[in-house]
């Protein structure tokens, strides 16, 4: 029988299918095909997280290792640890709630426990609304 947070994982996954569905693929290639660093996070309300949409080949092939498929459905926490997770996680926060600027520079620390690689995401992050859904995208180096 599945308990509450099954079902409520659930909801989350038919509810990203749904998004994702509607989402426009030209954008989603760009954001596979960007040579450097580049992702897609759609905000959820209810879960208070950001779930993977999609994500760069070469953010997956230099650091995250596996293969994109891996990534989406999954919030940074699932992927990076604590540390790294919640400062992703506020710094995307600030750009949702537009408490920064999204022509300025976010620089992230990060070291990846499955590839061993580290450095510094150098980058931008801002936000964008489609179907009532918010997403935050960041593309860097």
């Amino acid at each position: 029988m599945a308990g509450d947070e099954d079902i409520r994982r659930f909801e989350s996954m038919a509810e990203q299918a749904k998004a994702v569905a509607t989402e426009s693929r030209p954008l989603l290639q760009a954001i596979v095909q960007f040579p450097g660093l580049a992702w897609v996070k759609r905000w959820e309300p209810r879960e208070q997280k950001y779930f993977m949409v999609e994500l760069s080949t070469q953010y997956v092939l230099r650091i995250l290792g596996g293969k994109r498929e891996d990534y989406i459905g999954k919030t940074d926490f699932d992927v990076w640890d604590y540390e790294t997770a919640i400062l992703f996680y506020n710094n995307d926060e600030a750009t949702r709630q537009a408490l920064r600027n999204a022509t300025t520079l976010v620089e992230e620390p990060w070291e990846s426990q499955r590839t061993g690689q580290k450095g510094t995401f150098v980058g931008y992050k801002w936000k964008f609304s489609v179907d009532g859904y918010e997403y935050i995208v960041g593309m860097g180096a």
